[in-house]
């Protein structure tokens, strides 16, 4: 077999697995089959048909072969999904519960402490004991266990917790939740791409003790808190984590949450992700200390460096890729052969995935992959376009350009954001980036030997690191920066890479690179265009007894509610911003039992306001809108998108309509409150009625006359239940079901959690 025949199997196997992860978010029965033999009945057609027109193409018998591995990579996708067995300790959790109420549970620590945003502690720990005790101290259920846990634990709890030490905890089994809007991160999907299928929630942790904990806890993790710890000395805080995040990537290192979001929206993520970037300064500073040495010496101190970086960063496919990549340099560097760029980034993705197939949806790995790609093929038409320019320049600009162009698809497949500040600030960051990793790398090689070598290596990178933060801080403060694109969807981002492939692979596109530019453009514009141009929408998100509600109508979007900050944060400015909603056109914050000021100050901050509907005697709102207006009681206030009606002075009863669907909220009201209500008549009726889920009168379901109840609430009454399913009402809980949406003319559909990814969470 040739070695471009070689080359085609590889690319066989890689969009066998593409396609087979792709296909675990299709809502149809047997989409592995229909994926794995797609693609072998697509390859048996090329056969037959392909070579007649492309000579230079693969073969008949190249074809066939690549279906079948195809088909093959497809079935080992799926054999390779991670799945519970047995003794795993998430089989155990329902059992457990009717048995015991703190069921204690005894295991290694796998993972180091991290930071939770809810301000935690979180580690993994394999459980090997489940154990549950009476009040007499005596066990009652004893079981041997295997698999991981998910642990959440009061701060004070895991301190002096370390990796390899043997705890018993005692407290809360459960089983992870999946996503319940469309736009949250789905923590079950989370948790069972790392082999986790249970979580716990720990009141109580004992530790081993001093001797153990001596004996079991050494490991590289020391390592790297001595390298944080001497960066953190020299630099303070936030600028020692944020360095020691750019010396061995964030998933090493305890970064604080607001510092790694400001990076995210900035587009500077890549930068505390660990890579090839990393990766090439490391190789290029090892041989240049050897490079009086023979190249075999240079290959064996560069490939020791190579395996105490992976170490260091925690094994993390990328690097994993990047390590690849730059072992194939070092073998050409011993052999005297010049190593192919494009062949070696095949066969390290093609091994990788071989090794692990999963790898294939890991965030990282995907954008490290391709950004090497864009920089391969990329950087050379680029730099020569601008000729015109000094060659460092030229190369500092093409660059940075090289990989936003490359990531671009993916950050909005993932994140759905753009910021068109991202490039200019790239390029002019890029000599701080470079200049900051290789000295986090520097001085964390000393810190390991000696750690105030490390923090005297630091001390010249306190004023760049602060420029770069303020830097990034200063560009997220412009317009249009974090711009939210809408869902993009697999479609859109293969159209976008196949374009890309056209200009790179055939001269006819390099020459008219602005068709390909423009047509670009129309993949991501139009189809969000269209979207928001013809979408009525009214999606009621699923969240814990905070009623919360967007409309959306042919562009503009209507806003009930806010919810507390957590509720703010994690589900509506998600919801937003797979939305493509940057701003809302009206926000009615309702007199509720709670008001939510945290909340709103959250989305304002987020997304403007251009005219915010609030209560007279409602307490003063931060940073309200400039334009504030009091909803009247009793009277009819038209939108755009629909009408708005306050129909209580002390209670919060609203009423809005759009498309001639009226809606009723309605907040806890007793008894005779009800009763009292139901003698407004008419005014009342509404086809949806939504409330909090507590017990209903009958006058007052005659005079609103729902065919559809919606419960906001963490609880749902029994007895209304039934008394609504009597009545022919139909029921939605989205707390329950997920989140429901209503179009005019597919009514109402319930929108459970696809499991998008958020790669800047953490429990």
């Amino acid at each position: 077999m040739s070695p471009l025949g070689a080359v085609w199997i590889c690319l066989a196997y890689g969009f066998g697995v593409v396609m087979a992860s792709v296909s675990t978010h299709w809502p149809i029965v047997l989409a592995f089959p229909i994926v794995g033999y797609g693609v072998l009945l697509g390859c048996v057609v090329a056969a037959l048909t392909v070579p007649r027109y492309w000579w230079q193409g693969p073969s008949r018998q190249i074809w066939i072969v690549m279906g079948c591995v195809g088909l093959l990579a497809s079935g080992y996708y799926q054999w390779r999904l991670p799945v519970p067995n047995a003794q795993n300790i998430s089989q155990f959790v329902v059992q457990t519960s009717k048995v015991c109420a703190t069921p204690t549970v005894t295991g290694r620590v796998v993972t180091e402490p991290r930071l939770t945003r809810s301000q935690k502690g979180q580690f993994t720990l394999a459980v090997d004991t489940l154990r549950c005790w009476d009040d007499r101290a005596e066990i009652t259920y004893d079981q041997s266990v295997r698999g991981r846990l998910y642990v959440t634990a009061p701060m004070l709890q895991v301190t002096g917790i370390r990796p390899g030490h043997q705890v018993t905890l005692t407290g809360n089994l459960y089983m992870p939740d999946p996503a319940q809007n469309d736009s949250d991160f789905d923590f079950k999907a989370y948790l069972a791409a790392r082999d986790i299928f249970a979580g716990f929630q720990a009141s109580n942790i004992d530790l081993p003790r001093e001797e153990e904990a001596f004996q079991s806890g050494w490991g590289l993790w020391q390592l790297r808190r001595r390298i944080v710890k001497a960066h953190v000395k020299a630099l303070k805080s936030p600028a020692g984590p944020m360095v020691s995040a750019m010396a061995l990537g964030r998933r090493a290192v305890d970064l604080p949450y607001d510092i790694r979001d400001t990076f995210v929206q900035a587009g500077l993520a890549h930068t505390m992700a660990a890579s090839g970037f990393h990766v090439s300064l490391i190789l290029g500073v090892v041989l240049a200390l050897t490079r009086s040495r023979l190249p075999r010496t240079q290959a064996i101190a560069g490939g020791i460096t190579l395996l105490l970086y992976i170490g260091l960063t925690g094994i993390q496919p990328s690097v994993l890729r990047a390590a690849l990549m730059g072992g194939g340099s070092l073998i050409g560097l011993v052999l005297d052969r010049r190593v192919k760029p494009l062949g070696c980034l095949l066969m390290a993705i093609v091994g990788l995935l071989v090794w692990n197939p999963k790898w294939i949806t890991d965030i990282g790995f995907q954008l490290s992959a391709v950004a090497t790609l864009g920089l391969i093929v990329t950087v050379p038409a680029i730099a020569k376009r601008l000729d015109w320019l000094p060659t460092n320049l030229a190369t500092v600009i093409a660059v940075p350009l090289a990989a936003y162009l490359w990531t671009m698809p993916l950050q909005l497949y993932w994140f759905h954001t753009f910021s068109p500040h991202s490039i200019l600030l790239n390029i002019i960051s890029t000599p701080l980036v470079i200049g900051l990793s290789l000295g986090g790398v520097i001085s964390g090689l000393a810190a390991m030997v000696w750690q105030p070598l490390g923090s005297a290596l630091a001390l010249p990178l306190y004023y760049p690191a602060h420029a770069l933060l303020h830097l990034a801080e200063f560009t997220n403060r412009q317009p249009l920066s974090g711009l939210s694109t809408g869902q993009f969807s697999e479609l859109q981002c293969l159209g976008i890479y196949g374009l890309f492939g056209l200009a790179w692979g055939w001269p006819w596109w390099q020459k008219r690179w602005w068709i390909v530019s423009g047509l670009v453009l129309s993949v991501i514009v139009v189809p969000w265009w269209f979207k928001v141009a013809s979408l009525t929408q009214v999606t009621v998100l699923a969240t814990t007894e905070d009623p919360v509600l967007v409309l959306q109508d042919q562009g503009k979007t209507l806003l009930i509610n806010s919810g507390q900050a957590s509720t703010a944060t994690h589900t509506v400015l998600p919801f937003l911003r797979q939305a493509g909603i940057n701003h809302l056109d009206w926000a009615i914050a309702p007199r509720l039992p709670r008001d939510y000021p945290d909340g709103w100050e959250t989305i304002f901050n987020a997304a403007p306001v251009t005219t915010f509907y609030g209560q007279d005697d409602q307490d003063p709102l931060p940073a309200l809108p400039k334009h504030y207006v009091s909803l009247p009681v009793g009277q009819s206030t038209q939108l755009e998108a629909g009408v708005v009606q306050r129909l209580g002075r002390d209670n919060p009863i609203l009423r809005f309509t759009v498309e001639n669907q009226s809606w009723l909220l309605l907040t806890p009201l007793d008894a005779s409150l009800q009763a009292y209500l139901a003698q407004a008549g008419a005014t009342l009726q509404s086809q949806v009625l939504w409330w909090d889920g507590t017990p209903l009168v009958d006058a007052l379901l005659n005079v609103v006359q729902p065919s559809v109840a919606v419960c906001f609430g963490h609880d749902l009454d029994l007895t209304v239940e039934r008394q609504l399913r009597d009545r022919g009402v139909q029921l939605y809980w989205p707390a329950r079901d997920g989140a429901l949406q209503w179009r005019p003319k597919a009514g109402f559909q319930l929108q459970q959690g696809n499991g998008d990814l958020d790669v800047t969470l953490s429990g």
